[in-house]
């Protein structure tokens, strides 16, 4: 297995920061999120966010902003 072969098995783990009426409903102030994507876009973190909390989209508008540290 070659180095990025091995490299796109590695998950990826995003913190996602939460505030306001989001942190309300949701009951935390972040949430860890693990995908096996190489690359993850704002429309990826919505659709897995609205998985794991699908009262969430329905009951308030959020939006995503990135803040991307190596």
């Amino acid at each position: 297995m070659t180095k990025e072969e091995n490299q796109e098995l590695i998950p990826s783990l995003v913190v996602v920061k939460l505030f306001a009426s989001c942190r309300e409903i949701v009951g935390k102030d972040k949430i860890t999120l693990k995908s096996t994507d190489k690359m993850i876009t704002a429309r990826d973190l919505r659709r897995m966010i609205s998985e794991l909390f699908p009262s969430l989209p329905t009951r308030v508008q959020f939006v995503i902003a990135v803040n991307h540290k190596i």
